[in-house]
């Protein structure tokens, strides 16, 4: 049975530490080319504004492929911490890491050995090619960053320490920001300037994170293969394209548009798409860090069984994309000049062209963002990636074949089919959704749970300040009439219960005024866990050594997790 009075504020700080964290990681490899591209239209002009905008799918591309890589893997990584399995976790690293950059190796050889080529496809004549090589040539040095930055960004967050990552990403950007106007604006090195900013704001990520890594209080560690590196590969590769697709959709999607474009309506409209992609860049890598800042922590939610929680955060994640996406969609409809002037375009002749691709864009990226995040939480999490996976590449599918169809009526009609292709297939993806509800509602609904807990359970809220402990009293006292417990047993559940009480206490921090209990009987055990929001505990000193003999003690996602396990005195007896 679960308590009424089960507390969610430890969920809710867990997952807003998390949520910081993925969102700023999520926006790293994608922010600089938004930074580059704001400085080169303010000071450079559109050539280079051109040239960056045309390299993005580049760019996104690669770092794509490195998250294909490790995203999954840190998923993974996270379940196997929260059972305590470092081994595996580090297994899942190691190979999340080698993998990464020996797909950035690659893409960086293939970039070298064709940058002429790849440079010309890009642009729409010599001219502009000179400006996307320029660019492409200093960023292959920030290529060989990426794979180093994205892994550690993305294990580091996972295992308990979002925070630093967090720290590293903001401290990469500020000094992107600050060398692009000194490279830019002050040395005068133009378009390549911008691109060796970003090579050291890479750097940085990394020189952050790399000390923490190799010390002791790291969880993560380089280990030696194991014979199953080939089945871990395959399922990190498995999970990444899932949570990746959305990226993989969006590039392909660009290279298209831009010839599409280009070939029917000019330089000036490619030069309007190119500001919507630098737009959805940035609150696009914010939808997809929101929608996935709660799968480590669902992860972990999972093993403990607590599918509650679960729901909780899932929820929470669809609305906090809704809210965003949709603010922003009406600031690109109603408000353009903002976006016009941020990026150097002042000037009236503009706001009148852009009014129709501003909206039309947001209407199909609204549409775009609400199915990944529908197809990732109520499809991918309930094991239909197959579907999910058709139906993202269904919405930019359907949208560029209606802009290819309108464009045979006029040029200019090209924008609207943005809107006739993107709606239905949200309309259809969340029909599919309802349907397979009602077959089953422990498939959808945003749930993954297929099956009901099977043991019993009591999870209760305490007050640190709270002086009155009789409904924990009487929680206890429910659980042990409940389960038939011994006289010892109960007697021990509440003596431990008040060790670990004080431990809690002990280590509290001011802001937080809540913790939680959770006391669970399976076939064989009884449980207690203790969950707080606390500064981490040092074992040796803060536990005495009978207790110190049965805990099992972890720090993930900025909470103490700490658990007492013991067999029923029945169990015991049968085995003697």
């Amino acid at each position: 049975m679960n308590s009424p009075f089960r507390n969610v504020r430890l969920i809710n700080y867990s997952y807003s530490m998390t949520l910081v964290s993925t969102l700023i990681t999520a926006i790293a490899p994608l922010i600089a080319t938004l930074v580059d591209g704001l400085f080169a239209g303010q000071m450079l002009g559109t050539a280079s504004f051109n040239a960056v905008s045309v390299s993005m799918p580049v760019v996104n591309a690669i770092g794509v492929l490195t998250m294909i890589c490790n995203m999954g893997g840190s998923v993974l990584a996270a379940n196997q911490l929260a059972r305590g399995n470092t081994r595996k976790a580090n297994q899942i690293f190691t190979i999340a890491l080698v993998s990464s950059v020996a797909v950035a190796l690659t893409a960086v050889i293939i970039l070298f050995l064709f940058m002429d080529s790849i440079a010309l496809g890009l642009s729409d004549d010599p001219a502009s090619a000179a400006y996307v090589k320029d660019y492409l040539q200093v960023m292959l040095l920030y290529f060989l960053a990426v794979p180093f930055c994205t892994t550690l960004n993305n294990f580091i967050a996972v295992s308990g320490h979002p925070k630093l990552t967090t720290q590293a990403v903001v401290a990469a950007n500020v000094v992107n920001i600050l060398l692009d106007v000194v490279f830019i604006g002050l040395l005068h090195w133009g378009i390549r300037g911008a691109a060796l900013a970003t090579v050291i704001c890479g750097l940085v990520n990394i020189a952050v994170l790399l000390p923490f890594v190799l010390s002791r209080r790291s969880s993560l560690k380089l280990v030696r293969l194991s014979a199953e590196k080939w089945s871990i590969l395959k399922e990190n590769l498995r999970q990444g394209i899932g949570f990746n697709v959305f990226y993989i959709v969006t590039n392909a999607f660009m290279i298209a548009c831009n010839d599409l474009i280009a070939g029917q309506l000019g330089s000036q409209s490619i030069t309007l798409f190119g500001i919507c992609l630098q737009i959805q860049s940035l609150p696009f890598a914010v939808t997809i860090g929101i929608c996935l800042a709660g799968i480590p922590l669902v992860g972990y939610l999972r093993s403990d069984d607590d599918y509650e929680g679960v729901l909780y955060i899932l929820n929470r994640s669809l609305l906090n994309v809704i809210v965003f996406y949709a603010l922003l969609a009406l600031l690109m409809s109603f408000f353009p000049s903002l976006f016009l002037t941020a990026f150097g375009l002042s000037d009236p002749s503009w706001r009148a062209m852009a009014r129709v691709p501003f909206v039309c864009y947001s209407i199909y990226y609204f549409c775009f963002c609400l199915l990944a995040v529908y197809t990732t939480l109520s499809l991918q999490l309930s094991g239909r990636v197959g579907a999910k996976i058709f139906f993202i590449f269904g919405v930019s599918g359907l949208s560029y074949l209606c802009m290819r169809l309108f464009s045979f009526v006029s040029p200019d009609a090209i924008w609207y089919g943005l809107v006739v292709g993107s709606i239905p297939v949200p309309i259809a993806a969340m029909s599919y959704g309802y349907w397979l509800h009602r077959r089953n509602p422990l498939l959808s609904r945003f749930t993954v749970s297929s099956t009901l807990p099977e043991c019993v359970k009591i999870e209760f809220s305490l007050e640190y300040e709270s002086n009155d402990t009789s409904k924990v009293d009487n929680a206890v006292d429910t659980f042990a009439k409940i389960c038939e417990m011994t006289e010892d047993e109960h007697r021990k559940i509440k003596t431990t219960l008040d060790k670990l009480c004080a431990i809690a206490v002990s280590n509290r921090r001011q802001n937080v005024k809540f913790y939680d209990f959770t006391l669970k009987e399976t076939e064989y055990d009884y449980e207690l866990i203790v969950k707080d929001a606390g500064t981490p505990f040092n074992m040796i000193t803060d536990c005495d050594e009978e207790l110190l003999k049965e805990l099992d003690y972890q720090y993930v996602f900025g909470l103490n997790v700490t658990k007492v396990k013991w067999q029923k005195s029945a169990c015991l007896n049968v085995q003697a």
